[in-house]
């Protein structure tokens, strides 16, 4: 197994006043990932939270659409998908658009989740975060991945929130069930992700036995105000447990 380094890049909050600085750790892995440390909330054990991008995007894109302030101790980071794209940005899986809609190459889903479960310890580790705390946030294509890997890999975090993402409808339902707590987010003026991609969503969710959450915003494919509010109190639902 060939030994790479994670770069993991502190934008520590202004308030504060510490300096951003630059941590590298080496871990086995594929490939080099990036990531960056948005906040931090002292004390011991600090939970770990891990924002994904959307497609086209990159890790500074969470600071700045989910930030989150949490009086609990935790990490929050972004991390930057793997491929990158001719023109620009990054994604966690490849599509092409086509007159029936968005086709996904069969197990790209599925690899992206299987690559992301296994570099979340790695984050957690190099970061000082628990382990076994890890919650996923996920927006448009990162919201896809993050829900997918709620129902691929439920034992790999503690919770999982998704904004502006929905499941492909030909992931297969896993034989087990586990009650993951899933805040699935949809805005109702969004051309991309439609009802009834939704309602699939949380049915599919629902039926692997996730505590699906659902929540709507009046907003197109973007996070609106309600919606950073919702995410605040939901994280801290969950660092509270």
């Amino acid at each position: 197994m060939r030994v790479v380094t994670l770069a993991v890049t502190s934008l520590l909050a202004a308030l504060s006043g510490a300096a951003s600085r630059a941590e590298t750790v080496a871990i086995p892995d594929a490939r080099e990932a990036v990531v960056q440390v948005i906040s931090r909330g002292e004390g011991a054990d600090p939970a770990l939270i891990v924002g994904l991008h959307g497609y086209g995007a990159s890790e500074p894109q969470i600071a700045t659409l989910l930030p989150v302030e949490l009086d609990f101790p935790h990490v929050y980071v972004a991390v930057r998908a793997p491929l990158a794209l001719e023109d620009g940005g990054y994604a966690w899986f490849r599509f092409a658009a086509e007159a029936g809609g968005v086709v996904i190459a069969p197990g790209a889903v599925e690899r992206a989740v299987d690559d992301l479960a296994t570099l979340l310890p790695r984050i957690a580790e190099a970061t000082g975060a628990a382990s076994d705390d890890i919650h996923v946030v996920g927006y448009s294509q990162g919201g896809t991945l993050a829900l997918a890997l709620a129902l691929d890999r439920p034992e790999a975090v503690a919770s999982v929130a998704a904004f502006a993402g929905a499941l492909p409808g030909d992931l297969a339902t896993p034989q087990a069930t586990a009650p993951l707590p899933v805040l699935a987010a949809h805005g109702r003026l969004d051309p991309l992700i439609s009802e009834q991609d939704i309602a699939l969503t949380r049915a599919m969710l629902a039926a692997a036995g996730r505590r699906v959450t659902p929540f709507d915003e009046g907003v197109p494919h973007v996070v609106g105000n309600a919606g950073r509010l919702r995410l605040q109190i939901w994280l801290a639902d969950r660092l509270a447990d």
